[in-house]
């Protein structure tokens, strides 16, 4: 808001004019003021205005810096916001990238691995399969004989006799030495 440097009022009263300047000097417009009490009072009352008038124009002044202060802490507002949610989306964007990433990366190592599974691990042939249905069914007779074994209730299932001569002709030695 433009304010003048320079006010000038006028009132016209019983054909006297008196003008009061914004820079506080008051006085008749013409050197015959009939009555000097009325210019007082007159002058009193412009000084009264003059007064109000900056007290005015300073509060405007100022209303208008609050508002423009105001106006500049809402934008800068708006702005953080809008950056926090450009931040937020781009975060947001970024995670489910890595998500689909990394989903396709399992996808992926688990066709790898089936992959690798199937060519080590060759259709075995019909001679091996029965070669370890006889190894599995041999290992089942065993195992009494060698529970009682390894129990410490028997002797060595395998070679029990022939142990037992070695053992005695090993305390032979051990005795006749």
């Amino acid at each position: 808001m433009r304010v003048p440097t320079e006010i000038f009022l006028s009132y016209t009263w019983k054909n006297t004019s008196f003008v009061w300047k914004s820079d506080g000097t008051t006085g008749p417009s013409s050197s015959e003021g009939k009555s000097m009490t009325f210019q007082k009072r007159i002058a009193q009352l412009c000084l009264k205005m003059s007064s109000l008038f900056t007290q005015e124009i300073h509060l405007s002044k100022r209303h208008e810096a609050i508002l423009s202060q105001r106006l500049m802490l809402l934008q800068k507002m708006k702005n953080k916001f809008g950056d926090q949610n450009t931040q937020r989306a781009s975060l947001l964007q970024g995670t489910e990238t890595a998500s689909k990433r990394n989903r396709s990366l399992l996808l992926d190592m688990d066709a790898a691995e089936k992959s690798l599974q199937t060519r080590l691990t060759p259709h075995p042939q019909p001679a091996v399969l029965s070669l370890e249905a006889r190894y599995w069914a041999s290992v089942e007779e065993h195992v009494p004989s060698w529970e009682q074994f390894l129990l410490g209730r028997a002797q060595n299932p395998i070679g029990g006799e022939k142990q037992s001569e070695a053992e005695n002709t090993l305390q032979n030695k051990v005795s006749s030495s």
